[in-house]
């Protein structure tokens, strides 16, 4: 039994070795798929191994046997985050898609908040369609096709972190080495930039005119519809594939 002694010790010693290196060493970022100058990480969602340790043992257990963990709601924080999400193409035709996918649900948004408008008297700008669309926060996790921002914020990026999927994928028709500016789809994109388009939306809302509402929809589905047109997205707002 004596004899057993150092081998035990040697174990012990392996143990908390493992445990120190484990809680010290970051674990490698994951590639996000993004354009250097538009990826963003937070400091709060860095992952590293302390992080990990630190999930308890229903996490630790999930990462070491695969099993799957419940995903959180795709509630929204205040807390801030890249306007772009984690996706790893392996060409540009996939990450073109990706873009294309996201411009597709910030569309279904766009055309969920028109049958509000449309079909309303008295425009609740609190109500959960708006909330989908205009709300500046990001989400606690990204949702199915990546967006960790509401509809509007995800299509038109923000000033501290560059332009959203929209101007994303207008840019990705460009060719090798050839600037985009001049690009029919970055062109039609232009009008909706700024976002002004669909903010009056939301200002003729917030006082109460209905009419005034509507026209304003109307405007922003105009230069929304001509910029699909040129992504190769069809351009009728009532297109099955925004439903």
């Amino acid at each position: 039994m004596g004899s057993a002694w150092p081998t035990r010790i040697l174990s012990v010693i392996k143990t908390v070795s493992l445990i120190l290196f484990l809680t010290t060493t970051p674990v490698a970022s994951y590639n996000t798929g993004v354009p250097s100058q538009t990826k963003i990480v937070e400091p709060s969602t860095q992952l590293t191994r302390r992080n990990i340790l630190s999930g308890g043992t229903a996490f630790a257990a999930a990462t070491l046997w695969g099993t799957a963990l419940v995903a959180p709601a795709q509630a929204f924080s205040g807390s801030g985050s890249a306007a772009y999400s984690g996706r790893d193409p392996a060409s540009k035709s996939a990450l073109q898609k990706s873009y294309k996918d996201r411009v597709v649900a910030d569309v279904t948004d766009f055309r969920r908040l028109g049958k509000v408008i449309t079909s309303s008297s008295n425009i609740d700008t609190k109500s959960d369609v708006w909330v989908a669309f205009f709300i500046p926060f990001a989400r606690v996790k990204a949702d199915a096709v990546g967006r960790t921002y509401a509809a509007l914020i995800d299509l038109i990026g923000t000033k501290e972190e560059g332009g959203g999927c929209g101007r994303l994928l207008a840019a990705s028709f460009s060719k090798p080495n050839k600037p985009p500016d001049n690009l029919p789809s970055v062109k039609a994109f232009k009008p909706l930039e700024s976002g002004s388009l669909f903010y009056a939306i939301k200002a003729a809302a917030e006082q109460g005119d209905v009419a005034k509402t509507k026209e304003a929809y109307d405007k922003a589905a105009v230069a929304l519809s001509a910029f699909l047109k040129e992504v190769e997205l069809p351009p009728d707002l009532s297109d099955p594939i925004y439903n």
